[in-house]
């Protein structure tokens, strides 16, 4: 069966909704927060183009011009009189519309045999004898009574007796079947148009249009003014021309009329397709200049330029919406497969990062209308840009900042009304602003970052102010513009961070820092109850710290939740090795028990990193640097207690499987470092490489690292790193004289 349209487009929809079904969810609503921010931004400017329209109620014709009009911006007017103007002389350019009348057309042409047969055919064949011509009359009244009396019969079929006459009247019965006789309306009514529309009807309601140009159009009065021409080129008489308007008069009819809703309706049409007449003016167009006399074409371009409905070229909602959701989109499925951002605090950062895009973007906008710029300076050198800058590189790595300010500069090119020299502004301090904050250590630095990019951002605004040929005063102003933009927006960056890092739980570059602080009460208590476990810690610490440094982790975040990941051990201390000095607490313990002691450190160490208030990042590691793995010596001391009848879950621990790679080189570097110390004496760094490798392969064969973003070349640079650090750290030294001597002489 034929798929009808509305089938077809029913089908398509359902699946185009398929596949976007099988999207993942937060691409989905990427893509939906996109959209939102894109119809803020372009819908917010076409609001600002009608608050913005300029004023001229002080410019009168006559009046001398106290200041001068020059155009900021590049415009595309509506002249609405020149339109209406245009649309007036359309209007009466429509073709009229005519319909073809079948019954009259039938009734003619039957009346047309009947005067052939009956009057031209007799006459042809040289009848002419008054019988004949009384015979042919009583015929021709059996066929059309009425038509015609006695005499107007006689003098038709007298004037069908020469060849000429038959000639011209069959000619002019032609001419009438083929285009018919129009019968026109009022010529106010029918316009100027050089053509006419002929419909023809078919089948049903459908027709056949034919255009016809007015000269061939056929009327009365013109079938009067072509009889005349065959008296001129037949040299007709008298009589044979009175034969002629006779034959006219009687059988021609107006078979053509004039369809009015048709022409209504096609003229409608027509005019709704007219393009509106347009004027452009040009950025630094002169319209009136300062002490000229107004004349009425000033005064009538100005009230245009203040009713002007299309603005800065190339000001298309359209356009300007798909541009901009286009590159955030491709922004945010580029930034989405970050690593870092895979985490369960992704969603808040998400979340908080497209609250602040729109704050941005409103604030834009209410300083383009409290404080507009004057001429020259562009209206985006008032969005705080370097606000996205300046937070950025406190939750991500530098490469990630700097392709968020690109794309971010690129997505506001609508704001910037797509002027070049704002947009460079805004790249500029957006990139130096990530340049210099990445690596702060303090929020002291991150102050002292804010002044420095708004001592730069002044020759940095001199330099495209003197490319956009800007006047001293003009670049002045923008280098004002500009430094006042990233002064207000460190001081906002300053203040709200505490916060932003409060509400989130996130884990800012600050945060990390104050944690990693050896001297924070539960590191110095850890010191002070679990000196192993501490010892330990640090050493994990050095390990997950180069490792993530080799493979694009967050070596911070690796580094504070090493310090952290055996935070539950201070609760029970003597019953984890690293902590014991010659009894073993466990040896009083079944194995079950000894096993439920361990695993129960994990546990705890999240209470307490929750109850600190630790950012969810080092929660995530403290919870998953065992994962679900095996407590194997317990285990298997329970197996040879109960004769191999044990369960593995009950000698596995309880948390997640890494789902970071900063929680998974924690993991390695944990048992890596617990494994290295097992080994007895100063052992080799063949050895060291030997059992670093089989803990790291034991791992990935265990699944422990299945759901961790890490690569096997990943694997591989964790590896070296962790047997290149063990290594230096059990090197042997050399023996001094005096420790010699001392050794004699015991």
């Amino acid at each position: 069966m034929k798929e009808t349209p509305r089938s077809a487009f029913l089908s398509f929809l359902f699946r185009v909704v398929g596949r976007l079904r099988r999207l993942p969810l937060d691409v989905l609503g990427g893509a939906a927060v996109v959209l939102c921010l894109s119809l803020i931004q372009v819908g917010g400017l076409r609001v600002l183009d009608l608050l913005e329209r300029p004023s001229y109620d002080d410019f009168e014709v006559g009046r001398v011009a106290e200041r001068d009009v020059v155009l900021d911006r590049d415009v595309m007017v509506v002249d609405e009189k020149a339109t209406a103007i245009r649309l007036s002389a359309m209007e009466r350019l429509v073709p009229p519309v005519f319909v073809l009348d079948r019954k009259v057309t039938e009734t003619m042409q039957r009346e047309f045999a009947a005067v052939r047969e009956l009057v031209l055919d007799p006459a042809s064949r040289g009848l002419s004898s008054e019988a004949d011509v009384k015979g042919a009359y009583f015929r021709f009244q059996a066929r059309l009574p009425g038509m015609l009396s006695e005499e107007e019969f006689t003098l038709l079929f007298e004037a069908a007796a020469h060849p000429r006459w038959r000639e011209a009247l069959s000619s002019l019965m032609q001419r009438v079947e083929e285009q018919g006789v129009f019968r026109l309306p009022d010529s106010e009514v029918l316009g100027y148009a050089d053509t006419v529309e002929l419909r023809i009807p078919s089948e049903g309601e459908t027709f056949r249009a034919l255009s016809r140009s007015m000269g061939d159009v056929l009327t009365r009065s013109r079938l009067s003014e072509v009889i005349e021409e065959y008296r001129t080129g037949y040299g007709f008489t008298d009589r044979e021309v009175e034969a002629l308007d006779l034959f006219v008069s009687r059988f021609v009819r107006e078979n053509v009329v004039y369809d009015r809703r048709a022409s209504e309706e096609k003229r409608d049409a027509l005019l709704s397709n007219v393009e509106p007449v347009v004027r452009e003016f040009k950025k630094g167009d002169v319209i009136v200049r300062k002490g000229f006399v107004l004349t009425e074409d000033d005064v009538a371009t100005l009230n245009l330029l203040k009713r002007y409905r299309v603005f800065t070229v190339p000001r298309s909602f359209l356009w300007e919406f798909v541009f901009s959701s286009a590159v955030l989109f491709l922004g945010f499925l580029l930034l989405r497969t970050a690593p870092d951002l895979q985490s369960s605090a992704a969603a808040g950062f998400w979340g908080f990062f497209s609250v602040l895009l729109v704050l941005l973007i409103l604030l834009g906008f209410g300083l383009r209308i409290l404080f507009p710029p004057p001429e020259g300076v562009s209206p985006g050198v008032l969005l705080l840009l370097p606000v996205c800058a300046l937070f950025l590189p406190v939750f991500w790595g530098r490469e990630r900042s700097l392709l968020a300010v690109g794309f971010l500069s690129v997505f506001f090119l609508p704001f910037f009304g797509f002027d070049m020299h704002a947009y460079l502004f805004s790249l500029a301090m957006g990139m130096g602003g990530v340049l210099l904050v990445h690596g702060v250590r303090q929020r002291m630095d991150l102050i002292r970052s804010s002044l420095i990019l708004t001592v730069v951002s002044i020759p940095v605004t001199g330099v495209l102010g003197g490319l956009a040929s800007l006047s001293l005063t003009e670049v002045g102003t923008f280098m004002g513009y500009g430094a006042a933009n990233v002064l207000v927006s460190g001081m906002l960056v300053t203040m709200l961070l505490p916060l932003v890092e409060h509400l989130l739980n996130a884990p800012t570059r600050f945060r990390l820092l104050e944690l990693s602080d050896l001297n924070t009460p539960l590191l110095k208590r850890m010191l002070a109850v679990a000196p192993g476990t501490y010892s330990h810690s640090m050493m994990v610490a050095q390990l997950a710290e180069a490792a993530a440094e080799v493979v694009g982790a967050n070596p911070l975040l690796a580094r504070v939740g090493s310090y952290y990941h055996d935070i539950g051990k201070i609760e029970q201390p003597e019953y984890f090795v690293e902590n014991q000095r010659g009894t073993n607490r466990h040896d009083d313990l079944n194995p079950s028990l000894s096993s439920a002691v361990i695993k129960a450190h994990a546990k705890r160490g999240v209470e307490i990193a929750k109850k600190m208030g630790f950012p969810q990042a080092v929660i995530d590691i403290i919870a998953q640097h065992h994962g679900d793995d095996l407590i194997k010596y317990f285990y298997q001391e329970a197996v040879k207690k109960n004769g191999g009848e044990v369960s593995r879950e009950n000698y596995s621990y309880s948390g997640d499987r890494p789902l970071t790679r900063e929680a998974a080189i924690v993991m390695l570097a944990d048992a890596v470092e617990a494994a290295v110390r097992a080994l007895s004496g100063k052992p080799s760094h063949a050895a060291i490489e030997k059992r670093v490798h089989a803990v790291i392969f034991e791992k990935l064969k265990n699944g422990q690292l299945d759901d961790a973003p890490l690569t096997v070349k990943d694997l591989t640079r964790i590896e070296e790193t962790f047997v290149r650090i063990l290594a230096a750290s059990v090197h042997t030294r050399i023996e001094y004289p005096d420790t010699k001597k001392d050794r004699r002489s015991e």
